[in-house]
C-alpha cells in the first residue's frame, strides 16, 4: 500500500496485490482493499484477483468483485483466472457441472495466454477438486498432465500444493505413510518461500493423518496451529475444517457433551443450503454414541442425507463416510436388511475410489447385517474381504474390527469372541479411544448358555491361532504386542505365572524425550 500525498491509503495496484497472493495473505490483501475504496471499482485484473482470494478463504462477508466485470474483455490470462475462481466457487457450492465447465475453460485461456505460471494453477486447482469427485482411474490419468503443467511453471509455491493435493489423495485413499511423505516434500519447499495459505492445507493434512493414525494429541497440536494461522491467511474454509477436526476428536475421546456443542455450534453458522457434511456426520456419530437415534437422524439430515429408500450414495469423501453412518443408524435399529440393502448401493457407487479403509468397512458392517440375517456363509466372505483390504492393520478401524467379529463369532466360538472383544479394548484404550464402542454397538450379547461354554471348551486351539495372528498386526504397539504374547503362553499352558512390566528408559544419548519398553516375566 501507498501513502497518499494529502493523507490516507491509496488504492492497492496489481503488484501489491501479487505480492501478498503469492505469499498466502490473504487476510491482509482483502482487508486493505476494503480500506483503499470500493472493491467493485477499479482495475479489472485488481478485481479478478481479490475474487480469487475470497473464494479461497471463504470469506462471505465481503462480496465479489466480479460480477460486473465483462468477461470478454480480459485478457486470456486474466480470464483464465476469473474461470478458475468461478469454478472453485461451483464447486464448493456443490455444482459439479458448473464447476467443471469453469474450471475446463480456466485451463484453456491459460493455455492460449501461453502462461506456464497460471496454467500450472488452473490445473492444480481443477485437481484439487477432481480428487474429492472423480474415480482414481480418471485422477491418475489427469495428474500426468497436472505434474507437465507444473513441472514448466519451475514455482516453489505450485510445486507444494501438487504436493499437497497428491497428499489429500493418498490420505483418502488410507496410504497415510506416502500422504505424510507428499505433506514433507511440500513443507521443505516452503521453507525457502513461505505461504501462509500453502501451509494451512498442509497443516489440515496433517491434523487427519494424525487423527486417522490415532496420535491424537498431535492432531490437535496441529488444530491449533491451522487456526493460529488463519490470522495470516485469512482462511476460514481451513479453520472451519479444524474446529470440525476438533470436535471430532472430542467425540472419539469420549468428550460427548463437549463434542456436541461444539459441532452443533458450527452448524447453525453454516449455510443451511449447503451444510457442513463433516460437522453433521460427526455430530451423528456423537448420537450414535449416546444412543439418541432420533437426533442422530435429525443430524444426518441436517448435513444433506436422506433416510428414505429413494436415498442415493454420494461418493464423494466426506459424504461417503457418512453414507457409513447411515448404515450404522439402521444397524442400531435393527433393520438389517435395509442396512445390507444401503451398504450394497454404496459399495456400487464408491467402488471406482479404491478407499482402502473405507472399503473394508463396508465390507465389516456387511458382515454384521448379514451375521444378523442368519446368512453366514456370506458374512465369512465379507470378513475375508474386510481383511484384504487391510482393516486388521489400519489403526483407527483395528479396534472396531476385532470388537464386531466377536460379536459375529458370539455363538459358535464364545472363548474367540470374549478374546477377540478384549483385545478391541486394549486398542481403543491404547490409543485413546472411547466412544467407537458406543457406537457400533447394537445391543447383540456374547453367547452365555451352555451350548456356548460346550463349544468354549472345543476351540483354545483357533483361540491361540488368532492370538499369535494379531501379534503381527500389534508389533507396532509394544504393549499391546506384549499382551498378546502373554495371552499365547497362557493359552499354550508355557507358563501359569506370566506378569507384563512396563519399563520408561532415558536414552543415553538422548538429552530428553523416552524410550518404552515392554519386559514379559516369566516365573
Amino acid at each position: 500500500m501507498r501513502q497518499h500525498p494529502l493523507g490516507g491509503m491509496s488504492r492497492m495496484t496489481y503488484q501489491d496485490a501479487l505480492a501478498l497472493v503469492r505469499k498466502g495473505q490473504f487476510r491482509e490483501f482483502i482487508d486493505n482493499s476494503i480500506r483503499s475504496g470500493n472493491p467493485n471499482e477499479g482495475d479489472p485484473n485488481l478485481r479478478v484477483l481479490l475474487a480469487y482470494a475470497i473464494e479461497l478463504t471463504g470469506d462471505q462477508s465481503t462480496a465479489s468483485p466480479i460480477s460486473k466485470i465483462d468477461a470478454e474483455k480480459l485478457a486470456p490470462s486474466a480470464r483464465s483466472q476469473l474461470e478458475t475462481t468461478l469454478g472453485i466457487a461451483s464447486g464448493h457450492a456443490g455444482d459439479q457441472q458448473s464447476s467443471w465447465r469453469h474450471l475446463q475453460a480456466g485451463v484453456r485461456f491459460a493455455r492460449e495466454a501461453n502462461a506456464p505460471e497460471r496454467l500450472a494453477w488452473a490445473y492444480l486447482h481443477f485437481l484439487r477438486l477432481a480428487i474429492d469427485t472423480q474415480p482414481l482411474d480418471a485422477l491418475l490419468a489427469m495428474l500426468r498432465e497436472v505434474r507437465t503443467a507444473v513441472t514448466r511453471a519451475g514455482t516453489a509455491a505450485s510445486t507444494a500444493y501438487l504436493h499437497i493435493c497428491v497428499s489429500t489423495l493418498e490420505g483418502q485413499r488410507g496410504h497415510l505413510d506416502e500422504a505424510t511423505r507428499h505433506c514433507d516434500i511440500a513443507s521443505s519447499l516452503l521453507e525457502s518461500e513461505p505461504n501462509a495459505w500453502l501451509l494451512g492445507n498442509a497443516l489440515v493434512n496433517r491434523s487427519c493423518i494424525a487423527c486417522l493414525r490415532c496420535n491424537f494429541r498431535e492432531a490437535f497440536d496441529h488444530v491449533r496451529d491451522v487456526i493460529a494461522l488463519t490470522r495470516i491467511n485469512g482462511s476460514l474454509r481451513h479453520r472451519l475444517a479444524a474446529e470440525v477436526m476438533s470436535g471430532y476428536l472430542q467425540f472419539l475421546m469420549g468428550d460427548l457433551q463437549v463434542a456436541e456443542r461444539s459441532l452443533t455450534g458450527i452448524l447453525s453458522k453454516t449455510d443451511s443450503k449447503n451444510p457442513n457434511a463433516d460437522a453433521a456426520d460427526a455430530l451423528a456419530r456423537v448420537y450414535l454414541a449416546t444412543g439418541d437415534l432420533e437426533r442422530c437422524a435429525r443430524a444426518l439430515e441436517l448435513g444433506g442425507f436422506a433416510l428414505d429408500d429413494s436415498a442415493k450414495p454420494d461418493a464423494r469423501y466426506g459424504k461417503r463416510w457418512a453414507s457409513l453412518t447411515k448404515a450404522k443408524w439402521l444397524l442400531k435399529r435393527r433393520e438389517y436388511t435395509a442396512a445390507l440393502r444401503w451398504l450394497e448401493s454404496v459399495e456400487a457407487q464408491t467402488s471406482a475410489r479404491k478407499d482402502q479403509s473405507f472399503n473394508a468397512v463396508i465390507h465389516l458392517l456387511a458382515a454384521q447385517a448379514l451375521d444378523r440375517l442368519d446368512r453366514r456363509d456370506e458374512c465369512a466372505r465379507r470378513i475375508e474381504q474386510a481383511d484384504s483390504w487391510g482393516i486388521r492393520q489400519s489403526a483407527d478401524i483395528q479396534g472396531q474390527f476385532h470388537h464386531s467379529v466377536g460379536s459375529i463369532v458370539r455363538n459358535e466360538m464364545p472363548q474367540l469372541a470374549v478374546q477377540l472383544q478384549e483385545r478391541a479394548k486394549r486398542i481403543w484404550t491404547s490409543q485413546g479411544i472411547v466412544s467407537v464402542r458406543s457406537e457400533i454397538d447394537d445391543g447383540t450379547q456374547l453367547g452365555t448358555g451352555r451350548d456356548s461354554v460346550r463349544r468354549a471348551h472345543r476351540e483354545p486351539t483357533k483361540s491361540l491361532i488368532n492370538c499369535i495372528a494379531s501379534a503381527f498386526d500389534l508389533a507396532y504397539s509394544p504393549k499391546l504386542l506384549g499382551a498378546e504374547l502373554l495371552t499365547v503362553l497362557e493359552l499354550s499352558g508355557c507358563s501359569s505365572n506370566v506378569s507384563i512390566t512396563e519399563k520408561l528408559d532415558v536414552p543415553r544419548d538422548v538429552a530428553s524425550g523416552t524410550e518404552n519398553r515392554m519386559a514379559l516375566r516369566l516365573g
